[in-house]
């Protein structure tokens, strides 16, 4: 399966960070993004081109991992070849009693055809500390580019 890189990049700051390999790596300026809390959070990834450049395919879903401790709302935008296709809300109460935190799956249904696949996060309400784990998708190859 193909992967790709997340980048976080701060909106009144200079700092850029990568999200690879369960943590996130400083790409630019000094400090720790480590949870995300305390202000909304938008973030936007680069497309990815799971069939190369010039190739096709159908994208099936696209899925949020998030961990929160004290509930979530947020909303996952799908876009294939640069036009945004769909969104879907996702949210949720505190972690179950007698947990600190809870790894919830926020799954966009898209069965799209296309060349390339990119996803936006945003979160909608504060109620609580949470953090992007990772995002999924399965791609289907029609034909490979060059």
């Amino acid at each position: 399966m193909q992967t790709g890189n997340v980048y976080l990049g701060e909106r009144d700051g200079e700092r850029i960070f990568r999200y690879g390999n369960g943590a996130y790596t400083q790409e630019a300026r000094t400090g720790d993004i480590g949870f995300i809390f305390g202000y909304q959070l938008e973030l936007q990834s680069w497309p990815v081109f799971p069939f190369g450049n010039h190739g096709e395919g159908v994208f099936r879903w696209v899925t949020a991992l998030l961990k929160h401790s004290n509930g979530y709302h947020v909303r996952l935008t799908a876009y294939v070849d640069e036009l945004e296709i769909t969104f879907k809300d996702f949210a949720g109460g505190p972690a179950p009693g007698g947990t600190l935190s809870q790894v919830v799956r926020c799954p966009l249904w898209l069965q799209l055809r296309g060349n390339r696949l990119a996803f936006a996060l945003r979160s909608l309400a504060l109620s609580g500390e949470f953090e992007l784990v990772d995002v999924l998708y399965q791609p289907i190859l029609i034909r490979m580019g060059p």
